[in-house]
């Protein structure tokens, strides 16, 4: 009676749990475990167990081919009337077909690892059915339409979707599901003539209890660790971010013994594929609420432009990002702030931080600053002695300096690949360790991360890990391009103009319409820097109560690529103004200055009339 009350508690905890004895062999394995693995696919659709028939309609999909379920050969596709010369690894292919029919030619469409785009789409009309098929490569999803009926799929990493209708009955006879590869249901397999399980509420599963665990999954790394287990009688429970049937898992082990002999393994499974769908229900939740309070003038609305009111801007879409920052002084969750260099994200950090009440400080990291070598040590500090040329007296790393406050992380993505790891173990668990020190230290710290890459590209290109690109990326805000927001630009040039004015001591000075419609009109690919950059020396060189468009010297980009030089025209005509106002400062007189500079009366009034001097030099 316990016993059973025991597995039906077990069954009813939203994490997969698996028991192994000591020969590795499966005791308990948990709904929950059967549904991350795909052993058990509960479901409101459902078709019945069979087999592909001739003349049955074939859909199927696989965004990097050869890594998803094996090697799926050219005479498995001839099977649908494909005809392709060659498949590469890694490439993406969606390919429509009917099963041993020879003279019905399928429709495929390949893409090539050079040429993937962030949307791969096939529209077709094959035998009277509209079929619209999708790759998601930034939402991560699988779609195949079939007329009205959608079959989607969330996919981590490499994936093969596949959907099949009777050729007879037009009615859908197979869909694929999540851990196709447990159920002996890949693309190559089906297509081989292998059968397929049934779907839907009703469904059994796989018996998995008394199986050899390396039956069932395969992962080298889950493996190992299990050997590893083995050969260390200690009881600490270990963490590992593993590919299991090409699906990532986070997986915890936890050994007992008795004694000094292992008498079982406790593995807890949480699907990493889960995080990114959680992520992307958590962004439509988000985009809900903004159309919601675009639409209204609700209190919290008007709290949020007012807290964030020193981060410039009235524009919907900084609205938006006030919005959002205002909600993330009330949440302790890590906050990754993206958005191009010069937009302010170390600035809305900051605000985000003296806006959420807490007692220690804002530490403020660029790691595209850090030498690798060092990366450890300043993150996590060390200990006396802890190498050559360390201090003495040891050194406090910055989660150690932010305890109680907030570790801003900017240009997170430069951070290198070891490192990454260990910081994916501080997130999760709170505690690190000294460079020296076999003792853990704990930190209470709020992380902020920024960057101004595509995060989504480096874990695809293997440069950051996907791991702990979910672990920070839980609460996102975007601060858009100055281009992307010119109707701030007023308000912003009037901000910047105060503060450069009071840096400098220079008495503030408005611009006349010609220097506005000059400044916004310009791309800012520098943004807000490139602006403030331009006002600054516009008020440096002005020597005029305001600033016309001859004082405004900006950055051309000729190519995305080529650098930045000032327009030589400008620089020459704010000097020959230099010249022309010091002579004529010195000659006493308009006539003698005339003389001095060489130039005719005519020459010279206009010189004085285009750079605004006549004020000055009344004659």
């Amino acid at each position: 009676m316990k016993q059973n009350l025991t597995i039906r508690i077990l069954d009813e905890i939203d994490e997969g749990i698996i028991y192994l004895n000591a020969e590795k062999e499966i005791v308990f394995f948990n709904e929950k475990a059967k549904e991350i693995t795909g052993i058990s696919l509960k479901s409101e659709r459902h078709h019945a167990s069979g087999k592909l028939e001739k003349g049955d309609i074939v859909i199927l999909m696989t965004n990097r081919f050869g890594m998803d379920d094996g090697p799926l050969t050219r005479e498995a596709l001839k099977k649908i009337g494909c005809e392709i010369p060659e498949l590469n690894q890694r490439e993406a292919l969606i390919a429509v077909g009917v099963y041993e029919q020879p003279q019905i030619n399928g429709i495929h469409k390949i893409w090539s690892q050079s040429e993937l785009l962030d949307l791969l789409e096939l529209k077709v009309k094959f035998l009277g059915n509209q079929i619209h098929c999708k790759i998601d490569q930034v939402e991560t999803t699988m779609s195949i339409q079939i007329n009205s009926d959608v079959f989607e799929q969330k996919y981590a990493k490499a994936y093969g979707h596949m959907v099949v209708v009777n050729g007879e009955t037009g009615q859908i006879k197979f869909f694929q599901g999540k851990g196709y590869t447990i159920r002996r249901e890949s693309i190559l397999e089906i297509l081989e003539g292998g059968t397929f399980r049934s779907k839907g509420n009703r469904e059994k599963g796989i018996e998995v209890e008394g199986m050899l665990l390396s039956r069932l999954f395969e992962s080298e790394q889950l493996f190992q660790a299990l050997e590893h287990i083995d050969e260390d009688n200690g009881l600490e429970s270990r963490s590992f971010f593993l590919d299991v049937n090409h699906r990532p898992m986070n997986c915890q082990l936890t050994p007992f013994f008795k004694e000094t002999a292992l008498e079982g393994i406790l593995i807890r499974l949480s699907d990493l594929s889960e995080m990114s769908a959680l992520l992307t229900e958590r962004n439509e939740l988000l985009k809900s609420i903004e159309a919601l309070k675009a639409q209204s003038n609700l209190s919290t609305d008007q709290e949020a432009l007012e807290k964030f009111s020193d981060f410039i801007g009235n524009s919907s879409n900084i609205r938006s990002v006030k919005y959002l920052a205002n909600r993330a002084t009330e949440i302790k969750s890590n906050i990754l702030i993206t958005g191009e260099s010069g937009t302010g994200k170390t600035y809305l950090a900051r605000l985000i931080h003296e806006h959420s009440h807490l007692k220690g400080d804002f530490v403020e990291v660029n790691c595209a600053a850090i030498p690798q070598s060092l990366f450890e040590s300043e993150l996590f500090g060390y200990e006396s002695g802890a190498f050559t040329g360390a201090d003495r007296r040891g050194k406090k790393g910055y989660f150690e300096m932010a305890d109680q406050g907030t570790l801003f992380l900017d240009e997170i993505g430069e951070i290198p690949l070891e490192i990454q790891v260990k910081l994916l173990q501080v997130l999760q668990s709170k505690r690190f360790y000294k460079v020296g020190s076999s003792v853990p230290s704990t930190a209470s710290v709020r992380v902020i991360t920024a960057t101004n890459r595509s995060l989504y590209e480096a874990v695809q290109e293997g440069r950051f890990r996907e791991d702990l690109y979910y672990r920070i990326n839980v609460f996102p805000i975007h601060v858009p391009s100055l281009a992307e927001r010119r109707e701030d630009l007023y308000l912003i040039i009037n901000d910047l103009m105060k503060k450069i004015s009071e840096r400098l001591d220079i008495k503030e000075k408005p611009l006349s319409g010609e220097a506005f419609s000059r400044l916004l009109n310009h791309p800012w690919k520098g943004n807000i820097r490139e602006l403030e950059n331009v006002l600054e020396r516009a008020l440096a060189i002005s020597k005029t109560n305001i600033i016309y468009p001859e004082h405004i010297s900006m950055l051309t980009h000729e190519t995305r690529n080529a650098e930045e030089e000032l327009n030589l025209k400008l620089r020459l005509e704010a000097f020959e103004s230099q010249i022309i106002r010091e002579t004529i400062q010195h000659a006493g007189s308009n006539r003698e200055a005339m003389r001095q500079l060489g130039l005719s009366k005519s020459t010279f009034y206009d010189k004085l009339k285009k750079y605004h001097l006549e004020s000055e030099f009344e004659s």
